[in-house]
């Protein structure tokens, strides 16, 4: 099969432009940008010598600018036969069209040393080859950014790709990289007219929203933000209005780059500001989605089964910030224990962030602890039980606990109310009424109210009877009747039965 499908490839005619899958065009030349830091002069102490120049870490505020001369020599202006190198010559982001970039170990700035890699693979080829020669890549390079951009037509979609390579003054490389897939032009096929309806629809309801809540303003002022739905529904508008004016302005630049891959169809052109935007784009629609979903949880309310949850919230909150104190204090303590364990040897615990991530991570059951025991193998079985009986076992169960206990708290306070407000049972009723499935609402109220007349009536008995004997007794304390004989007993029985039969037909 693997020898099928090499010599496919072999006979496989790539269409022009086009990457080795055939889906996937290429959008304008691909390049590398790299990032450097400035050589400093050593300090060491006075006994360890024979070092002149040292590496320091990437800092974006003071990164390496200068230009040089092919192989990293320093430019000399006034000399002559001083050439500067075009990949030794320092562009900022103006330039270059790119904008920071958050690797694995460090953040880094738009500008660089750009090397343009051509329109095909022999330019490719040849560039490489030139900056291999002449040390592209040495001793003071923090980072190497591959960048280029992907349009598949089939989809209408751009991909964005950033391959970096970082290397740290320890030494070594570190592989990252980071792909931005988002839809320049959303307005094509058959279905662009149903799109554009629909984001016309959305539009005018987020402004007639906005119109709403500010009335609500002018009316009740300070108190509107006492209540809390208020403050998230005003929130949500107003997120909503900014995702309309980024819709448009994302729109702008979608424009822009069309206008631009028509001029330029031979170099670079930088879509990561699009990217960006596209990006932040959707994480204001997230937002918007869920406090959205959170407004129609909360239309659950007349339902008192629904609102169990927030009332079981709010009957534990005291007892509930007070543990979550507890729980964050010994997690943090658990998170700096393992950054200084581990930081030197593990990657997931190289920073402290980093370092509570894995630590979360171990409370759903997703570690590597081979790795840990390796990097430490005294600490590691001690941490690894005392934060597993600690955090999962003791915390999780007082967790629980609290849970359980408020919940069985509001049950019983929820069961001695009237359930006024059953809106999603009367629907589902009303549901299951008109599709004929289960017993129809009618029925059971009327099924209701002849119990609960039944339920009067033997009320109404046992009150009759009680009557009819307190007579029978004054009668007897009259008329001093023997009520030992038994002719007279059962003629005062088939009395009081006559007795209530005529006051009922009455």
């Amino acid at each position: 099969m693997t020898r099928i499908s090499i010599m496919m490839a072999k006979k496989q005619t790539w269409l022009k432009g086009f990457v080795a899958d055939n889906n996937g065009y290429l959008v304008g030349n691909p390049r590398l940008r790299q990032l450097r830091s400035k050589l400093e002069i050593c300090y060491y102490p006075q006994k360890i010598i024979g070092f002149k120049q040292c590496r320091y870490a990437y800092n974006m505020l003071d990164q390496e600018d200068s230009t040089f001369e092919k192989g990293w020599i320093p430019f000399n202006s006034s000399n002559p036969s001083s050439v500067a190198g075009e990949s030794w010559t320092y562009r900022d982001s103006d330039v270059t069209g790119s904008y920071p970039f958050v690797g694995l170990i460090s953040t880094y700035s738009g500008g660089g040393y750009v090397a343009d890699l051509g329109s095909t693979k022999e330019d490719a080829h040849q560039m490489l080859n030139e900056l291999k020669e002449n040390l592209w890549i040495d001793k003071n390079t923090r980072a190497v950014i591959a960048e280029f951009v992907l349009y598949n037509p089939n989809k209408n979609l751009f991909a964005v790709m950033m391959i970096t390579f970082e290397y740290p003054e320890t030494g070594g490389a570190f592989p990252y990289y980071k792909v931005n897939v988002f839809r320049l032009d959303r307005y094509i096929g058959s279905l662009m007219f149903v799109t554009l309806a629909a984001e016309i629809l959305v539009a005018a309801y987020i402004i007639y929203s906005l119109v709403i809540e500010i009335r609500k303003i002018k009316a009740e002022r300070k108190a509107y933000f006492k209540e809390f739905w208020n403050v998230v529904e005003i929130v949500t508008t107003g997120i909503s209005v900014g995702a309309i004016f980024m819709f448009f302005y994302r729109l702008f630049v979608s424009i822009q780059l069309s206008g631009e891959m028509e001029g330029r169809k031979n170099k670079f052109i930088s879509f990561q500001y699009a990217a960006y935007w596209d990006e932040t784009y959707g994480y204001l629609l997230g937002f918007i989605v869920f406090a959205s979903s959170l407004k129609f949880i909360r239309l659950l309310r007349f339902n008192k089964r629904m609102s169990m949850l927030g009332m079981t919230l709010k009957y534990i909150a005291a007892s509930l910030s007070q543990f979550m104190l507890v729980f964050f204090g010994m997690f943090c303590a658990f998170g700096q224990f393992c950054y200084l364990l581990y930081n030197t040897q593990l990657q997931q615990y190289s920073n402290f962030i980093t370092s509570l991530e894995t630590l979360f991570s171990m409370m759903l059951n997703k570690f590597d602890y081979h790795a840990m025991e390796v990097a430490n193998p005294i600490a590691t079985p001690i941490i690894f039980f005392a934060f597993v009986v600690l955090v999962t076992f003791i915390l999780f169960s007082l967790f629980l606990t609290m849970i359980i206990d408020g919940f069985s708290a509001v049950k019983n306070d929820l069961a001695k109310q009237s359930n006024e407000y059953e809106i999603v049972d009367f629907m589902m009723a009303r549901f299951k009424d008109l599709f004929g499935i289960g017993k129809s609402l009618d029925n059971d109220k009327m099924a209701n109210d002849g119990a609960d007349q039944d339920e009067i009536e033997g009320e109404e008995f046992e009150d009759l009877d009680d009557r009819v004997e307190n007579l029978m007794d004054k009668l007897f304390l009259v008329f001093e009747v023997n009520i030992h004989s038994k002719s007279v007993l059962k003629e005062m029985e088939n009395m009081k039965e006559k007795n209530k039969k005529r006051i009922f037909q009455s």
